[in-house]
């Protein structure tokens, strides 16, 4: 009973396997297998570029962050460093005027010191203005190499995307051209 059910099937299966290729076909046949080697290389190619666009995107990510910090601390840090100049002055001016109004000693003495204090933070806000500066143009600088990157890597990216999909196109018209009654 059981061999009666299976044989159909066992002779249709041998008569398809029994059935010869034409010249196309073959040829096809052919071309399938090095369009599936092509592909299967375009797929590690895509898996690796991957990878370094989302690690280059990563490191675009921090720059960018980076810089913004900087540029938000610079304002700050500049706005700080008028406010302390401009106390500064005022303060000179105080003092200039407390000396001609002949005001006590120990009062202008105190200004004095207040004035070293004030010139201080001035001196020390423009140091630290100078070196965010420099870390801000360092960090743009390597920020446009990483932005160059980024895009070579997204242009990379978009080409084996391309080409996979020709490929799987090419894949499919060949499987029709093989068997053609799918």
């Amino acid at each position: 009973m059981f061999l009666k059910s299976v044989l159909p099937i066992l002779v249709c299966a041998f008569l398809f396997s029994c059935q010869s290729l034409s010249p196309e076909q073959k040829d096809a046949k052919v071309q399938l297998k090095e369009q599936q080697a092509f592909l299967s290389s375009l797929e590690k190619q895509s898996d690796s570029i991957e990878d370094q666009y989302y690690d280059v995107k990563d490191d675009l990510s921090d720059i960018m962050q980076r810089e913004g910090f900087l540029i938000r601390r610079l304002v700050r840090e500049k706005k700080r460093y008028i406010r302390f100049s401009n106390q500064k002055e005022k303060l000179d001016i105080n003092i200039a005027d407390q000396e001609k109004r002949g005001v006590d000693a120990g009062t202008i003495k105190v200004n004095k010191q207040i004035g070293e204090y004030i010139q201080g933070v001035v001196d020390d806000t423009k140091v630290y203005i100078a070196e965010l500066e420099e870390e801000l143009l360092e960090r743009t600088g390597k920020g446009l190499e990483v932005r160059q990157s980024f895009e070579g890597v997204a242009a990379q990216r978009q080409e084996i995307e391309i080409k996979i999909s020709q490929t799987l196109s090419r894949i499919q018209s060949l499987e029709l051209i093989i068997n053609p009654e799918d």
